[in-house]
């Protein structure tokens, strides 16, 4: 009767162990989706942006793709936290090896901002007659 009280003890400690490690796992997974999706808008308006022919972007487009790219930086930053976590659970549940951790959720390089003064039109200097 005893073993079957240490039995189920440890059968709810290896589930607890389990439960933490896959909530982790989740939590990293759930933020480089979000991050996936932030990359591919940005990719979508730049290649729009650049498909118009134009020669340069106007300064609300440039802001636009930079309000975006600092919002990208900024989950980055949620997706380094959140994996870093993960490594810390591995770590305190006795997992030292963490290649395929590693693999799995690689968080991607982080964005520049376009350089507003190299991607903006120039405005057209135009005399309508006036002084």
């Amino acid at each position: 009767m005893i073993g079957d009280g240490y039995e189920k003890t440890q059968e709810e400690i290896l589930q607890e162990r389990a439960d933490v490690l896959s909530n982790a796992g989740r939590a990293v997974s759930d933020v480089l989706k979000r991050m996936e999706v932030l990359e591919r808008s940005i990719s979508d308006k730049l290649d729009l942006l650049r498909s118009t022919g134009e020669p340069g972007l106007t300064a609300d487009q440039v802001d636009t793709i930079n309000r975006e790219i600092q919002h990208y930086n900024t989950v980055r930053k949620q997706a380094q936290v959140r994996y870093y976590y993960l490594i810390v659970t591995r770590e305190a549940l006795g997992l030292r090896k963490h290649t395929w951790v590693e693999k799995l959720y690689r968080v991607p390089p982080g964005k520049k901002p376009l350089d507003v003064a190299g991607a903006v039109k120039a405005k057209e200097n135009t005399f309508d007659g006036q002084i």
